[in-house]
């Protein structure tokens, strides 16, 4: 089963190169540190596709583009900011946004 709080992380401590090497087309943006939340940024769609469905681990797909793991993090498209906000106990610890 794969931690995706720590999977997350990890992304966000690779230099830009390696970053964009793993993922193409990411960036790492910032850390909020008060509210404890990761602001990442893809443009390239196939990148997005690959990281909800093959790097997150096992999944289920459910209504309002919500994905739910097994690790208990749940990804959902939210359209009015064009992200992916990854939560785990109801709290946001991830944010992705879709450019281009």
């Amino acid at each position: 089963m794969v931690d995706i709080i720590k999977l997350l992380h990890g992304y966000s401590k690779l230099n830009c190169l390696d970053l964009l090497t793993e993922i193409p087309g990411c960036s790492f943006e910032w850390y909020d540190v008060q509210n404890n939340i990761l602001y990442f940024e893809i443009t390239n769609p196939n990148s997005m596709v690959f990281l909800l469905t093959e790097l997150c681990g096992n999944y289920t797909y459910g209504n309002n583009c919500t994905y739910k793991y097994a690790d208990g993090t749940t990804a959902r498209f939210v359209k009015t900011r064009k992200w992916y906000e990854f939560k785990k106990y109801g709290k946001p610890y991830a944010r992705i946004k879709i450019g281009g």
